[in-house]
């Protein structure tokens, strides 16, 4: 949120255009009340020029869970939203959102990977060029989904933008994009700004540990047919469980109370692939490894 000096660590403003955005409590025309707290606004009275591009960027340059926790394997859905109110020329005047994993160098449209809101966005604010565009008084909500692992076959289908796990930064521009007529609108009002991350799934490609507390080891990998599991000693006497997945979180095998510390897995009857292998001991945390069956 924008009520105290924290936004500023994280957001750039752009300073080129004919006005700035502005951090304020807002009661203009065309939005249909004041609002209470700060928000992040094109002008705090004045309506949007014409002939006109403004931005501000979010920035995320610090992201070490990208770099570490999240290899390629179990993986977080990250997900970027924000509240905002909505008042321009629906045909003319567009707010955009866009995405960058280079530091600005690259920029990709947001709608184009998985951006969605509460409301149907083909008909009430999105129009075929993933812009913002339209009347809203009332606060709405969007939401654009990350998949921070890179997966080659999410990325084909056009469902996920072209992030991988040792990226570590992201940024976000919100832009105001006016033509030649003056219209007197108040623009776009911006609040709420949340960037999360929600364990989610797995996705296939590459074979590498993911955890290590719950420590165990799998050889030969790849393997035509059988796997030697290794695990502690301490893990062996509470006994523990493996599942194991195919790409399509299908299980396709799971064995439970196993007190062995030496554990052999056949695999001459499964398909040539990338399998999920999960561990599960109480009182630790499950730990994930990519088994590969090459017959």
């Amino acid at each position: 949120t924008f009520d105290d000096a924290t936004y500023k660590k994280y957001v750039v403003i752009d300073t080129t255009s004919s006005f700035r955005w502005q951090v304020c409590k807002t009661n203009k025309t065309g939005f249909g009340s004041g609002t209470t707290t700060k928000v992040i606004v094109t002008d705090s009275s004045k309506s949007y020029p014409k002939n006109d591009t403004s931005r501000f960027i979010v920035k995320f340059d610090s992201l070490l869970y990208m770099n570490g926790q999240l290899v390629q394997g179990v993986i977080a859905n990250m997900y970027f939203d924000f509240a905002f109110r909505l008042n321009t020329d629906s045909s003319k005047d567009f707010c955009q959102l866009d995405f960058s994993y280079d530091k600005g160098n690259t920029w990709f449209l947001a709608k184009d990977y998985g951006c969605s809101s509460n409301f149907n966005y083909k008909n009430s604010g999105f129009n075929d060029s993933a812009l913002f565009t339209g009347k809203f008084t009332g606060w709405k909500n969007a939401v654009f989904f990350l998949n921070p692992c890179g997966c080659p076959v999410r990325i084909k289908s056009g469902n996920w933008p072209p992030i991988y796990h040792n990226q570590n930064s992201i940024w976000f521009r919100f832009s105001l994009l006016t033509d030649s007529i003056l219209d007197s609108l108040p623009g776009w009002e911006i609040d709420s700004i949340s960037f999360e991350r929600d364990w989610w799934q797995y996705c296939p490609g590459g074979i590498e540990s993911i955890t290590s507390n719950n420590p165990i080891t799998i050889s030969p990998n790849p393997s035509s047919s059988d796997f030697n599991l290794t695990t502690s000693e301490i893990i062996a006497v509470k006994g523990y469980s493996i599942n194991v997945s195919n790409v399509l979180g299908e299980t396709i095998f799971t064995k439970e109370k196993i007190t062995q510390a030496n554990f052999n897995l056949n695999a001459s009857d499964f398909q040539n692939g990338i399998y999920l292998l999960k561990i599960h001991a109480d009182g630790f945390a499950d730990s994930f490894q990519k088994i590969a069956v090459q017959h």
